[in-house]
């Protein structure tokens, strides 16, 4: 378990660890070869955004206080959108179910408040929403895509 020394020893564990819980609960819902594969997929999004949004060459911080930076997060959702529309989706919904994985589990280490949270769900919301649509889009693991 991490606990707040663990935070403070050995951030990027925590992280793994904090990724690794959210595995588990999304590959409690299925158990299908499929399925891993693509909760593999969701999980190395994941680790790309986290790791773009503390800033790469740094040691990962303890807590989530950096999701706050909007600016950051449009950036980074810019350099998404040069990817294929499929990729850019995929990416946004792995990051949307994985914020409201941390919101609904409350983890001590979280440490944003339930109005930055929101904040940055809507951000994220309205960007997926200015995507076109694309037909026979299929979003494994947690139901349809977050509206």
């Amino acid at each position: 378990m991490c606990t707040v020394w663990t935070i403070t020893q050995s951030a990027g564990s925590c992280w793994e660890w904090l990724l690794e819980e959210y595995l588990i609960a999304m590959f409690k819902k299925r158990n299908f070869k499929r399925d891993k594969r693509q909760l593999r997929s969701t999980v190395k999004n994941i680790r790309r955004f986290v790791r773009h949004m503390w800033g790469v060459g740094s040691a990962p911080p303890s807590h989530l206080m950096f999701l706050s930076k909007t600016g950051k997060i449009m950036r980074w959702i810019a350099k998404q959108k040069i990817k294929r529309l499929a990729q850019t989706r995929g990416y946004l919904v792995d990051i949307l179910r994985f914020l409201g994985f941390l919101r609904r589990q409350g983890f001590s280490q979280v440490r944003l408040s339930a109005a930055k949270m929101v904040t940055l769900n809507r951000v994220l919301k309205q960007e997926l929403s200015t995507l076109p649509q694309q037909p026979g889009t299929h979003h494994l693991a947690d139901g349809p895509p977050p509206h």
